[in-house]
Formats: structure tokens, sequence, C-alpha cells
């Protein structure tokens, strides 16, 4: 396995934070690997110094810090993060925790693109809802309040958007059972594309039996 760190701008005082960065993803990689059942891949990881540099190189608009300060873009071998000397003082005493969340993040993005939709094989739009959703719950990035609250409150009346309906799926799965539930079915949720029959064919639930899980 091969990691390069690579800022912009290139700041020699950086370096032992930068060993750091490196350290994380080095780990978080092989446990990733091994519970995707995949093979340690070689990644690089561009750090930008100025924050909000990652948002206009991911495009990303949302307000969610992880869309703001880090983000993985389909088929490349890096991703793209703030530089903890950038954000200290936006996350504080958290910084390392919240570093560690984005890595995640841009982690189990970057495995499950390069597993499930490579380069070769045929896109689907539903792929990149279902990957990000996938990468922020497990990376274990979400409000669970607010995912109690969606699911108590939902109504198969009400049209939801595609990436909250499969957060409050894979939060519900979560609740119920090991992060394996979910990973060891990760060929149904892929090769199915649609959340609602693959919540059927592994628990015998329907959607709007969500409230089963909690």
């Amino acid at each position: 396995m091969n990691i390069e760190i690579i800022t912009h701008p290139v700041k020699k005082e950086d370096v032992e934070v930068n060993e750091k960065v490196k350290r994380i993803v080095e780990d978080r990689s092989t446990v990733i690997a091994k519970e995707l059942k995949t093979d340690v891949k070689n990644i690089n990881v561009n750090l930008y110094i100025d924050g909000t540099s990652v948002a206009s190189k991911v495009g990303r608009t949302t307000d969610d810090k992880l869309g703001i300060f880090s983000g993985y873009i389909d088929y490349e071998d890096c991703f793209h993060m703030a530089h903890p000397n950038g954000v200290s003082t936006i996350f504080g005493e958290n910084l390392w925790k919240q570093m560690g969340l984005m890595i995640d993040y841009c982690l189990y993005k970057f495995y499950l693109c390069q597993v499930y939709f490579p380069k070769g094989k045929p896109y689907k739009l539903y792929y990149k809802y279902l990957t990000d959703s996938l990468a922020k719950m497990l990376s274990g990035y979400y409000n669970r309040e607010s995912m109690i609250f969606e699911i108590r409150n939902f109504s198969e009346f009400k049209k939801y958007k595609k990436d909250l309906e499969l957060k409050m799926a894979f939060f519900a799965m979560l609740e119920k059972s090991e992060s394996t539930m979910v990973t060891d079915n990760l060929d149904e949720l892929y090769e199915t594309c649609d959340i609602k029959k693959s919540l059927i064919k592994v628990y015998k639930k329907d959607f709007k039996e969500l409230n089963f899980f909690l």
C-alpha cells in the first residue's frame, strides 16, 4: 500500500501533521478494505490549507461539513480534504475526531467505487446516491436524533429525496444489526438499485416498517 500526502500549497512546517494524517489513512484503509472484502489499494490524499478550496474541487455546495471539507470524485485514485491546520479553529478540540470521520467517509466512497462500479462498468446515477449514503452511514457521520425523527414520522404518501430515503434505510439497518449486515449485502444493494426491494429481500420488511428497527 502506498499513501501519498500532497499539500496545496506545500509548507515545510506541515510535515508532522501530514505524517499523522498518513498514518490514520493507512490504518483506516486497511480496516475498510478488509470490511468490504477487497485488497488494500494505493491512494493519494490532497490536503488544502484553504479548506474552502475543497468544495470547489469536488463540486459540493451542501452545508454539511463533510461535503464542504472533504470529498471523493468517482474513479479518481485520490481524495480531497481540508488540511488540519486550515480547519483547526473551526473544529477546535474535535479536530482529529472530525478528520477521522472525513477520512473514513472518503475511504468508504473510494473503495465502494473501486469495487462496485469501476471504470468500464455501466454507470447508474443511483450508484452515486447509494455510495454517498453508505459512506456517510458506515463512517458514522449522521445525526441520530434526526434519523429517528424522520423514521418515526415516515409517511408512505410523502415523496422523499433519494439520499434521505437511503440514509433512513441504512440507519435503521445499522440500529438493528452490526455493520456487517449492510456490508454483507452490498452485492444485493448495487445489483437491485432499489432500497425498498432490498429491505424486503434482506429483512423481510417493507420500507414503511422502518420503525421495527428502532
